[in-house]
């Protein structure tokens, strides 16, 4: 009974730490309130917050805030390819504002 309350013990404790190890913390994007990501290729990705929006070119290491002034908040951002994306915005000016150049 003891050897097994001791392989139990050790069995939980791996698999505890190794389920916790598919994530990284990446370092503050200078967003406040993230809204939605999008990355269009393994490198380039985009994230939206209500005020202004992040882009990285390095997987996600490193993060480049910008106004794209069109509007005040973002809600939404996706890509279909590593140069064309989609931006939807809710405020006064309502609507959806399309790149061809990667933002």
């Amino acid at each position: 009974m003891k050897y097994f309350l001791i392989v139990f013990t050790i069995t939980i404790v791996i698999n505890t730490a190794l389920s916790q190890s598919g994530w990284i913390e990446q370092y503050s994007t200078g967003l406040e309130f993230p809204t939605s990501i999008a990355f269009a290729d393994s490198s380039n990705g985009f994230i939206t917050g209500f005020f202004s929006c992040a882009r990285t070119s390095d997987g996600g290491t490193s993060w480049l805030t910008f106004n794209p002034a069109v509007a005040l908040r973002y809600s939404d951002v996706s890509f279909v390819n590593s140069d064309t994306g989609f931006l939807i915005v809710s405020n006064l000016n309502n609507g959806m504002y399309r790149t061809l150049n990667k933002g």
